[in-house]
């Protein structure tokens, strides 16, 4: 090699990482605005989706590190009471659209959690979206369809197979699933034991949602070696349980706080290796906890438990084919 050349390898090598450096004091991480060869990174492809674009209006100048705070700002309910305006719904569902289409912002909790945590706010419309039957979400679940009102506040769709996509593009950073999930079960654990729940609709429907978050989570960690998958599996459980009773409440005096409470007890004991196969059992646990608590009696209980089993396992099998 030429003097000439070697001072240009020199220099070339020199730049390089003089950019590497440059990228990591900025803490740009796993969502670059670039990826290696030259291509749109995830985060770009997601700010660049005109439907992303239209649901930040009219804030200015969002990049990746404040991307997912962005959303919230545009999105989210005041207080978390989960009463939306038209707008924002309509700001929700393009999210929702670019990120099943586009895919995820990466891996750096500091942009998924907050997204996550945005979709967690929507989870009646979510769980509706997920669970079989609604017919009101299935008429409005088109993308050109917009967000609707009626007497119990404003609701937006998407279709089940467009949902699925967007969680799963969120879930490869286990906080940001285990955030969308607990979200989930909240809704699931206040659907069951509201007044009026109806014992033949109620648990099998929790359990077809809870069998999609199955879908979800063995989607998102596929490729993920032995220790990934541990670090995943210890995540989700420490942040599902973060905020658990310390004693399971009555049921008589929190039916909801008894069932959650129940769940959560249940997911903490499990042993490293079983978080994941736990997971998998929430919709039977739940539905054993709340017909343990309302005296069901042993037969009709026994049923149950096996309908919310199959009806997970099934809805588990039909999101992989929908994220496959």
């Amino acid at each position: 090699m030429s003097e000439a050349s070697r001072r240009r390898s020199t220099g070339a090598r020199a730049a390089a990482a003089v950019v590497v450096v440059v990228l990591i004091g900025a803490g740009l991480g796993a969502w670059l605005l670039v990826r290696a060869g030259g291509g749109p990174g995830p985060c770009d492809r997601l700010l660049k989706d005109r439907r992303v674009q239209a649901a930040l209006e009219p804030q200015q100048g969002v990049g990746c590190a404040d991307l997912g705070e962005a959303v919230k700002r545009a999105t989210a309910s005041a207080g978390g009471t989960g009463q939306h305006s038209l707008q924002q719904a309509q700001a929700m569902k393009n999210v929702l659209l670019a990120l099943a289409d586009d895919g995820g912002p990466g891996t750096d909790g500091r942009v998924t959690v907050p997204l996550a945590e945005a979709v967690g706010d929507y989870a009646d419309d979510t769980h509706a979206t997920l669970g079989p039957g609604d017919a009101d979400y299935a008429r409005h679940g088109l993308a050109a369809d917009a967000p609707w009102q009626d007497k119990n506040g404003v609701h937006m769709a998407v279709d089940r197979r467009t949902l699925l996509r967007a969680l799963s593009a969120l879930s490869a950073e286990p906080t940001s699933y285990a955030t969308l999930r607990a979200a989930s079960t909240r809704r699931a654990s206040g659907e069951l034991t509201s007044a009026g729940t109806d014992p033949a609709v109620h648990p099998m429907r929790n359990a077809w949602v809870l069998g999609s978050f199955d879908a979800v989570a063995d989607h998102a960690r596929k490729g993920l070696g032995k220790e990934r998958l541990g670090d995943w599996d210890r995540t989700v459980q420490s942040v599902l349980t973060a905020h658990m009773a310390a004693t399971i409440p009555p049921y008589a005096q929190d039916p909801a706080g008894h069932v959650l409470a129940t769940w959560q007890r249940s997911l903490h004991t499990a042993q490293p290796g079983a978080v994941f196969t736990r997971l998998e059992e929430q919709g039977v646990l739940m539905t054993q906890a709340w017909g343990k608590a309302r005296g069901t009696g042993a037969s009709e209980l026994s049923s149950m438990v096996g309908q919310a089993r199959d009806v997970a396992d099934q809805a588990r099998s039909e999101g992989l084919r929908s994220l496959s």
